[in-house]
């Protein structure tokens, strides 16, 4: 049964960039590092990530979004920026917009998410005014870190980056937002499955021991309801190490050689798949 009281124009959604996938394309690898997580792992595609939500929130009863190690938000409000642009491109009432759920285990972290700050350079900002048009999400009184001026682009040659400005969004679109201090093992095991999920657990897994890494994983695949997703990292799908402080030459090196981590092997070991309409490089869990 349909719960949304519109459809939606999926040409449009599977066509309509997000913030992060047009920055890097354009601009490259450099300018995600001014993103903090925003922008991180690209091969995972937003358009398909919203595509999947909403047909969840339409056909199986609802959707949540929960995020393991959400760090300082940063990419928690890059994908809820995708999802809700998207709502309101289609006039889809916000009252339908799914959950979004954010744990840490760092509280520091936690009361720095929960302000709905977030640090985006000057190009950043255009190319979030380019993809969500006539949508403000920040607060006006936006505190500004380097003003802009003539002298921006000597500034961001002298430092050698882009400029990076402070921004909050407005209060009234982080209420459907919820941060708080939580580890894997205990999130996980409260975990209902009266609604699909989809899950984001990247480069998370692999600071806790193999023991707590498969039982993270079990406990997904014993609570996640069917058609929920789990989106994972590439230091959880091929292992890479980081012998030479060079994280992406140690991938190309390494990719096809090294062998999964227990949660993602224990994942795919159990009743998930990998979706590869999502992630091309297998970075995205589907279960079944």
């Amino acid at each position: 049964m349909q719960i949304l009281p519109i459809s939606v124009n999926r040409n449009k959604m599977e066509k309509s960039p997000s913030f992060g996938d047009c920055a890097i394309r354009d601009c490259g690898e450099k300018l995600a590092t001014h993103f903090s997580y925003i922008g991180r792992e690209l091969c995972i595609s937003r358009p398909m990530i919203n595509r999947t939500a909403i047909d969840m929130l339409a056909y199986d009863n609802g959707c949540e979004f929960l995020f393991c190690g959400c760090s300082d938000g940063s990419e928690v409000l890059d994908i809820y920026m995708s999802l809700l642009y998207l709502f309101f491109e289609n006039k889809i009432p916000f009252e339908y917009f799914p959950k979004f759920k954010a744990f840490d285990s760092s509280p520091q972290m936690v009361d720095i998410a929960k302000t709905g700050g977030i640090n985006i350079s000057s190009a950043g900002m255009n190319y979030i005014k380019t993809c969500y048009p006539k949508f403000n999400f920040f607060r006006d009184e936006s505190d500004v870190i380097y003003h802009e001026g003539d002298n921006i682009q000597e500034l961001e040659r002298k430092i050698g980056s882009t400029v990076e400005h402070s921004y909050q969004f407005q209060p009234k679109l982080l209420e459907k937002i919820e941060f708080y201090v939580g580890n894997m093992l205990q999130e996980f095991s409260k975990i209902k499955s009266n609604v699909c999920k989809i899950l984001f657990c990247r480069n998370v897994a692999r600071y806790n021991s193999e023991e707590d890494q498969i039982k993270a994983a079990q406990l997904l695949d014993n609570n996640l309801k069917k058609g929920s997703l789990v989106v994972i990292g590439y230091n959880d799908e091929h292992n890479v190490t980081d012998k030479d402080n060079n994280i992406i030459e140690s991938m190309v090196n390494n990719i096809n050689s090294c062998p999964r981590l227990p949660f993602a092997e224990t994942l795919y070991s159990g009743n998930f798949v990998q979706d590869k309409t999502i992630s091309g490089e297998g970075l995205v869990y589907k279960k079944y």
